[in-house]
C-alpha cells in the first residue's frame, strides 16, 4: 500500500481450520457492504420447499454442506447466504421499521381527514429521515367514513390512538374555527370514531403488543 500510494485497507481473516477461500460471487459487492450476500443459489427450480441458510466465517462451509444434504436427501431447494455483519442488518431492519411506522401514520391521517391528494410532492423528509405532511387543501370532506378503509395500517402509534380518543367536538371546532365548517368537523369526528373502532377491534383480537407501537417524540 505504501509503495503504490494506495489509500485503502486490507483485512486478513484467520480461522481455526484450513479451507480454500472461494472467489467473490459476481454482483455481490453491494451485499457484502450491507451485511449479507448470496453465496450459492439452489439449482433446483422445481422443489416445493425452499429454504434460506445463513452462515458466517468458517461455518459457511457447513452451510454449503447443509444445502447439498437438503437437496439430495429431502428434495428441499436452499440458497446459502454469507452474513458479513449482523449489526448492519439489524440497523437496516430498524431503519425500515421506523420508516414503515411513519408511513402508517400518514395513511391513518389521510383516512382521518379524507385526503384525496397524497403524493410525494406533499411529503417532506428531513435530514433525520422524519416525514412531515404538508398541503391538505383537498381533504376534510364531510363523509362519515374514511375514503379507503383498507388503507388503514395493521398497526397504530400508541400516542396517536390516545390523541384520537381524547379529541372532542369543542376542541376540534375551536382549533379549526376559521378553517372548517360544522359539516366538516362532524365528518372528521365520525371518521375518527370509525378508525378508533377499527383499532379497538384489532386490539381485542390480537392484543395491544401486536397492534400498538411507540414513535420517538419530535419535541427537541
Amino acid at each position: 500500500m505504501y509503495d503504490d500510494g494506495e489509500s485503502i485497507f486490507y483485512y486478513l481473516t484467520l480461522m481455526n481450520e484450513n479451507y480454500e477461500m472461494p472467489p467473490m460471487p459476481p454482483g455481490s459487492a453491494d451485499g457484502i457492504l450491507k451485511g449479507m450476500y448470496r453465496v450459492k443459489a439452489s439449482e433446483n427450480t422445481q422443489a416445493k420447499l425452499h429454504a434460506q441458510i445463513f452462515g458466517s466465517g468458517a461455518i459457511l462451509n457447513e452451510a454449503l454442506k447443509a444445502q447439498r444434504i437438503l437437496g439430495e436427501k429431502y428434495g428441499v431447494a436452499a440458497d446459502v447466504w454469507s452474513v458479513t455483519s449482523y449489526k448492519q442488518l439489524y440497523r437496516d431492519g430498524q431503519d425500515t421499521e421506523r420508516w414503515n411506522r411513519q408511513m402508517w401514520v400518514v395513511r391513518l391521517f389521510d383516512q382521518l381527514i379524507y385526503n384525496t391528494d397524497r403524493n410525494l410532492g406533499n411529503l417532506l423528509i428531513d435530514k433525520d429521515w422524519r416525514l412531515w405532511m404538508i398541503d391538505h387543501t383537498r381533504g376534510f370532506k364531510m363523509f362519515s367514513e374514511p375514503k379507503s378503509p383498507k388503507n388503514l395500517a395493521p398497526q397504530c402509534a400508541r400516542g396517536l390512538l390516545e390523541a384520537l380518543r381524547r379529541l372532542d367536538q369543542a376542541t376540534l371546532a375551536a382549533a379549526t374555527r376559521d378553517l372548517l365548517g360544522p359539516g366538516q368537523v362532524k365528518g372528521l369526528l365520525a371518521r375518527r370514531d370509525f378508525i378508533v373502532k377499527y383499532y379497538d377491534e384489532r386490539i381485542r383480537e390480537l392484543g395491544e403488543d401486536a397492534v400498538l407501537y411507540d414513535l420517538p417524540s419530535r419535541v427537541d
